[in-house]
């Protein structure tokens, strides 16, 4: 498997069509690499188009409201509410997660929750799902080069705790199959540099990576 490299403009897949279709009960996760300790982005995001417009969610790293770089663990339901954890990734690898339950949204790092907040989209997310860096609807994505995103995955259902720590170090979903909204590994193919998304869900259509540097290395701690 390989990653989305973030970094300014480049690094991104957008598909048409939402991963999530529901405005409650619903599950997104995705592997984070963070290089630096002040940062601001999306690493992964569900609805709304390009200009921001129309509800959705999302994972980030930032400060504050998702306008300020940091290096806090943040999650959206846009444009209701952010949510900062005040929790720092650090740098390297992490894995970040959001899940609603029953209008309750709890936001995870590395397989332990940081909290909840009570401000759910007033709808399902629309239009678009949107991976790597140019997908934060709001202030848009100012990541550095060697930020990286890889092994998105999202449900229509809300998974348990004990779930979504399965989950991070599982290469193909584990749970939920009948509610199993995407799975989105990169797969390396072509020469240096190049990769593709594969949707195993067949849910979505991906228009594919538009820049980045996709590689074998640094992967995260998932088993394949």
């Amino acid at each position: 498997m390989a990653y989305i490299g973030q970094g300014g403009t480049g690094g991104y897949i957008r598909a048409q069509g939402v991963a999530i279709n529901t405005a409650q009960n619903w599950t997104m996760m995705c592997w984070c690499f963070v290089e630096t300790t002040s940062e601001l982005g999306a690493f992964f995001y569900v609805g709304a188009d390009q200009n921001g417009a129309g509800d959705g969610i999302g994972l980030y790293v930032g400060s504050g409201n998702g306008g300020v770089a940091g290096n806090e663990a943040l999650g959206t339901t846009f444009p209701v509410a952010w949510f900062d954890a005040n929790t720092n990734f650090g740098t390297g690898w992490h894995h970040l997660a959001m899940v609603d339950r029953g209008g309750s949204q709890y936001l995870y790092l590395d397989g332990s929750s940081l909290g909840g907040f009570t401000n759910p989209i007033t709808s399902a997310p629309d239009t678009l799902t949107q991976l790597g860096a140019d997908s934060d609807p709001s202030a848009g994505s100012n990541l550095s080069a060697g930020n990286r995103t890889a092994h998105a995955k999202a449900w229509n259902s809300a998974l348990g705790t004990a779930q979504i720590q399965a989950e991070m170090f599982s290469g193909f979903p584990m749970f939920n199959y009948d509610t199993l909204a995407m799975y989105w590994p990169v797969e390396k193919s072509g020469g240096a540099g190049t990769a593709n998304v594969v949707d195993f869900t067949q849910k979505l259509s991906a228009i594919g990576i538009v820049a980045g540097t996709p590689t074998y290395a640094d992967n995260p701690p998932v088993a394949r």
